[in-house]
């Protein structure tokens, strides 16, 4: 049987029936996207590996916690569930470093809007570019990873998100993730395309 053509959701439910080879496909699907967004969250590439395999964990768990497993019926994309749990184990680990003493900065993600520009998808590499394209292509990559670096935070984590769901999230999915309001995702996400936008026209990318 096929699994590559099937839905998460529809994957997950075959999981949750005792179907293993189903749940292959999603480890597949998303251990790569996982471990970006932990390495765009600064955890390096061990721990990125860490936590990744730690959601990968919390998600097989939830087959004998029924209360626990993921729902479609709930309203939210299995993805938007995935990278919940995944944002909640980042936000675990950033406390223990607090407490620890290690200094690491989270702003929280209440805070008042600022004005933004329109969102910078289109300086993002298109799919199957020509050599010279793919040229190109590494060094908006590099200009990119190296403007994530300069955000703050909170701005930081949103775009994460953003990309490592090909910039599909909606305002919603990324409010229920962050556990803030529709509004102040808006705001976070909206301040977090314009800081990326200066950034790169800094870089000469306009």
């Amino acid at each position: 049987m096929s699994y590559k053509g099937m839905s998460d959701e529809e994957l997950i439910k075959a999981y949750y029936e005792c179907n293993n080879e189903a749940f292959e496909e999603l480890y597949h699907r998303y251990i790569a996207r996982l471990k970006q967004f932990f390495i765009k969250a600064r955890l390096g590439q061990q721990g990125a590996e860490d936590m990744s395999q730690d959601t990968i964990v919390r998600v097989m768990e939830t087959k004998t916690t029924p209360c626990k497993r993921y729902s479609q019926s709930r309203g939210a994309s299995f993805k938007t569930w995935l990278f919940t749990i995944a944002y909640h184990l980042l936000v675990d680990k950033l406390r223990r470093h607090q407490k620890q003493g290690i200094e690491i900065s989270f702003s929280d993600l209440e805070v008042e809007g600022e004005a933004g520009e329109e969102p910078f998808e289109e300086l993002i590499p298109s799919a199957e570019p020509t050599p010279e394209e793919k040229s190109l292509s590494q060094k908006l990559r590099q200009a990119v990873h190296e403007c994530m670096e300069s955000l703050p935070d909170r701005e930081r984590i949103a775009i994460a998100l953003w990309l490592e769901t090909d910039g599909g999230m909606k305002e919603k999915d990324l409010a229920q993730i962050l556990g803030v309001s529709v509004p102040t995702a808006h705001r976070v996400l909206k301040r977090a395309f314009c800081l990326m936008r200066k950034c790169l026209e800094g870089k000469g990318y306009r």
